[in-house]
């Protein structure tokens, strides 16, 4: 079962790849414009934050809900 849904809110988990890879994201929220089963079995989304940045294809397991 997907845990996001597109239009969702997320900020990333602590201590995740994505978090030690992107610092300047750690307060940001982004939102998720897209959701897909990976071919791994794992849940991927593509997430855009609002200074353009767009992390696409990313374990949905980084990240946690913002809330709306």
């Amino acid at each position: 079962m997907a845990r996001f849904k597109i239009g969702d809110e997320v900020q990333m988990q602590d201590g995740t790849a994505a978090w030690g890879q992107y610092p300047m994201l750690h307060r940001a929220r982004g939102r998720i414009i897209g959701a897909m089963p990976g071919a791994d079995e794992v849940e991927r989304i593509t997430v855009e934050y609002p200074d353009g940045t767009t992390l696409p294809g990313v374990d949905a397991a980084m990240f946690k809900s913002a809330g709306s």
